[in-house]
């Protein structure tokens, strides 16, 4: 159905000051809230740094730095970042030949105490690789990347287009930032920390005009332009008209029911169509289900207070879960698309525009609190999850919902589910994990986190604690693993999970073939050639996998262990050294899987034994299965807060029709080390390009705890519906003859092609693309599906 979007202005609800001019090291200085404000050059500085580089500022933190807080930078050209513990470092990082490198990286040596003016500078020479660092003036260190990687030959820094930004992600001031494109003299250097700077800066900002805080004093024009952030202005309250049946008209409000699986807006209003009188859930036993109740006053209340008493049928009860819809601010739509038709990243869909709007977008779930004033014309939206047992009892369950206002208004109002007769199964025949930042969250209970993502039947990847290796002076490892053990018996022991990365390595850190080069393992270089591993890295490796791998078979774990080669690996390097580490893998604990952020390409095959695409090009994948490789799914794009929730809750029927048999979330908690940020929730790529809440599905309450998203809701019902299609599937295998199991695969075929019409990639010579992606975006037909397949599943059993 086509929905007409009522748009209304309000005040934005958040109140902190953005881009303000406060007193600086000498006149201003601008002040960031770490809210989404900013300066910036969209198309760069235009500065050819080839022949030397020089970045000067003055920075100070008003709040606890955010883990790898970028204070300046040109997308990955360069950018000069805090680490997240006021006395660790700076990190100073450029790119050379297409990888991001440190240029400057001593912690110890860059202390930054919050409330504190500092002088940074860092310089890099490009025909020497030498790159330097300074702290109020003073030489503190250096590197000399042509000894870090002796194989490069060309350390210049590329001129690109990217944007330049100054306070993007700084909860602070900035003042006096100077860029030069040469590499300044330590003299030079000392002057610039006293206001004496050179003439000849490529671009200067003084931040000394409240009026004017991006201008350029160089003389070459490279003015900034200021984004405020939300906090300086209003958005946008969205919302329609929508056509429902009611639960309770009353003349202090309408109550109405909303399935999950539809956003409901601030300004969304019921058109009633008669009384409600089904069930407003319909589910499994050993199943969660989750429906919304919607309060639309008539009239200005105060001290709205929603209680529900548990559903019950007799002495059978369901659990039960209260929260409340949360909003957060959606100021720039996510850029899925782009002229020439192409995609940022393989795995990322290519995707139209989303059909939204500016404005505040439903998707926090907190616990429900009262609500302090709900106004006519707004709604307010209650969150009601219900869980089954494996033996809840068939039929209907009853509960009844008490709203109570100041002033007199209690409501009474009766609610009920159904339990269909048929169970999911305990253990899941999915395998879905998510990569957990542990920077910014609260480590005190990781429990909290497990159980979490256990109930959403996510694996989350690194565990809390990890392996400790030591290298002894014969040349042995020895293996701390007592807190790992700990951190394990509850993941894979408690709560049953079947995901982890080997211990000590994680999902990610396999380095690409460039980044081998400068990288030691146990004070052991891992490469010294492109694509290739130090016979003496090979050795000590293996001897830690063999460790590592007895240590987890003797505890029952290495069943579930898998090993992850390179992130995406390009290029005939990087597929080098993919299959020099599967190799060394697979010859010494051939028992752990491996996995590769890849579809299958040819240079890769006999290295995985588990595809997590990427691209879908089905000749391949269906090869793949034939030879008992595995597909998994690394779908990027498909959690956005302003795109149809859709985008994640057909999971389950595409998985069932492509033999995905797992999904990979690239982050789950991103941006939890800047939590004012998280009120506009964005991931933003170095081109500029901007998603809305990639990588962030979890939310963090006060105490830095999880708290779902609606977009996390909507994955967990997808790997629900896939158990569904299993189950079906099952019966039909048991009873192949008849005339019920005929008609269930004939609806199997039906359901997934209608929600999942095509998903494929497609080649023109060695250029691959996206040939399609289409899916349902109408939830309703999803939700009509799943009754038939439920139905099919009770006349088969």
């Amino acid at each position: 159905m086509l929905r007409l979007l009522l748009v209304v202005l309000c005040a934005c609800s958040f109140t902190l000051p953005a881009l303000e001019s406060v007193p600086g090291i000498r006149g201003s200085a601008v002040r960031f809230e770490n809210i989404r404000d900013y300066l910036t050059r969209d198309k760069g500085l235009g500065v050819d740094f080839s022949s030397g580089f020089t970045v000067s500022l003055y920075c100070r933190a008003d709040a606890p730095w955010g883990h790898n807080t970028e204070i300046v930078g040109q997308g990955r050209l360069f950018a000069i970042r805090k680490r997240g513990i006021s006395e660790g470092g700076f990190y100073f990082k450029a790119t050379i030949t297409g990888d991001e490198r440190d240029i400057v990286w001593t912690p110890e040596k860059f202390p930054a105490p919050v409330n504190t003016w500092l002088h940074l500078a860092m310089t890099y020479d490009p025909e020497t690789g030498v790159g330097s660092g300074y702290l109020n003036g003073e030489f503190i260190s250096s590197r000399n990347l042509s000894e870090a990687f002796p194989t490069v030959k060309d350390f210049r820094l590329q001129k690109n287009n990217y944007p330049f930004n100054i306070g993007r992600a700084h909860d602070g001031a900035v003042d006096e930032v100077y860029i030069y494109n040469r590499v300044l003299s330590k003299e030079e250097i000392k002057a610039l920390a006293a206001g004496q700077p050179p003439a000849d800066a490529q671009a200067a900002y003084l931040m000394d005009d409240p009026a004017d805080l991006g201008r350029d004093s160089s003389g070459h024009d490279r003015h900034l332009r200021a984004v405020p952030g939300v906090t300086a202005g209003a958005l946008p309250m969205l919302g329609s008209s929508i056509p429902c049946r009611t639960l309770l008209e009353h003349e202090a409000m309408t109550v109405w029911p909303r399935p999950a699986s539809e956003k409901t807006y601030n300004l969304d209003q019921p058109q009633s169509l008669g009384q409600m009188t089904e069930p407003l859930a319909w589910l499994a036993r050993h199943e969660f289900e989750s429906f919304q109740l919607v309060l639309s006053p008539r009239r200005p209340l105060t001290n709205v207070q929603v209680t529900v008493t548990p559903f019950r049928q007799g002495e059978h009860e369901l659990s039960l879960e209260l929260l409340q819809v949360d909003y957060v601010a959606v100021p720039v739509l996510s850029n899925t698309t782009s002229g020439s038709g192409t995609v940022f990243g393989e795995a990322a869909a290519a995707m139209g525009k989303s059909g939204g709007q500016i404005g505040y977008y439903p998707d926090p779930l907190p616990p429900l609190q009262p609500f302090a004033q709900q106004l006519p014309g707004q709604s307010y939206t209650v969150w009601i999850t219900v869980k089954s047992r494996p033996d809840s009892r068939a039929g209907i369950y009853h509960s009844q919902a008490e709203i109570k206002a100041d002033g007199g208004v209690s409501l009474s109002l009766p609610l009920t589910v159904a339990i269909w007769d048929f169970a999911l199964p305990e253990q899941f025949h999915s395998t879905n994990y998510g990569s957990l930042g542990l920077n910014g969250v609260n480590q005190s209970d990781p429990e909290v986190f497990y159980r979490h993502c256990a109930e959403h039947y996510v694996a989350p990847t690194p565990l809390f604690a990890d392996i400790t290796v030591s290298r002894n002076a014969d040349g042995t490892l020895s293996l701390d693993t007592a807190a790992f053990d700990q951190q394990a018996e509850l993941l894979l022991g408690k709560y049953r999970q079947q995901v982890l990365y080997f211990p000590g390595w994680g999902v990610y850190h396999t380095p690409s073939a460039k980044n081998a080069l400068g990288r030691n393992w146990l004070d052991l270089p891992i490469s010294r050639e492109p694509g290739k591993l130090t016979p003496e890295f090979k050795d000590l490796f293996a001897q830690y996998l063999r460790l590592t791998a007895e240590h987890l078979r003797q505890r029952g774990w290495l069943q579930f262990t898998r090993f992850a080669l390179t992130d995406e690996p390009h290029g005939e390097d990087d597929f080098s050294i993919c299959r020099e580490f599967a190799a060394l893998v697979r010859s010494t604990v051939p028992e752990v899987k491996i996995m590769v952020t890849k579809w299958p390409l040819e240079q890769l095959i006999g290295a995985p034994d588990i595809w997590c695409l990427g691209f879908f090009e089905h000749d391949k994948l269906q090869e793949a299965r034939a030879r008992g490789e595995k597909i998994e799914w690394y779908p990027n794009w498909h959690f956005l807060i302003d795109r149809p929730l859709m985008d994640s809750r057909m999971f389950g029927f595409m998985m069932w029709k492509y033999q995905i048999s797992g999904i990979f979330f690239w982050k789950l908690n991103h941006g939890w080390n800047a939590p004012k940020t998280l009120k506009i929730p964005q991931f933003i790529y170095p081109d500029g390009r901007i998603l809305c809440s990639s990588g962030l599905l979890i939310y963090p309450d006060e105490q830095k705890k999880p708290i779902a998203s609606i977009r996390w809701e909507m994955s967990r019902d997808a790997f629900e519906d896939y158990e569904y299609f299993h189950l079906l599937d099952e019966l039909c295998r048991k009873n192949p003859d008849r005339a019920e199991a005929k008609a269930a695969r004939a609806l199997i075929q039906q359901a997934t092609d209608a929600i999942v019409p095509g998903y494929e990639a497609g080649r023109d010579g060695k250029r691959i693309f996206w040939k399609q992606t289409k899916w349902e975006s109408d939830a309703g037909k999803l939700q009509d599906f799943r009754r038939q397949i439920a139905e099919s599943i009770l006349k088969l059993q």
